[in-house]
């Protein structure tokens, strides 16, 4: 055989590892999708709403954390919530002079 038929570590001729690799690899993803299929409906408990409501609290907190501490997030989130402000007195400026050109027929 040459060398490139052999793989070099386990001896093995190369044909024989891929078959091996292919059949771990499906095993590993049947292994995973089966730790993911344990938790198929734990949101859908009061208990699980709980704990994921929990969870996203402090996964907020932690957000709002890092963000304060970092100079150019809190600079970007300044930016973000001033454009929202905008943003939103533009819609309702939009709709009071809508109001006025086109008053309510009653």
């Amino acid at each position: 055989m040459r060398g490139t038929e052999v793989d070099p570590v386990t001896g093995r001729p190369n044909e024989e590892k891929r078959g091996r690799n292919a059949e771990e690899a499906e095993a590993e993803r049947v292994r995973r999708l089966t730790e993911q299929a344990a938790f198929q409906g734990i949101t859908e408990t009061p208990e699980g709403r709980v704990f994921l409501n929990l969870v996203q609290d402090k996964f907020n907190a932690r957000v709002a954390a890092l963000v304060l501490a970092d100079p150019e997030a809190n600079a970007l989130l300044s930016l973000m919530n001033e454009l929202g402000l905008k943003e939103r007195q533009a819609e309702s400026a939009a709709l009071e002079l809508a109001g006025r050109r086109f008053p309510k027929k009653s």
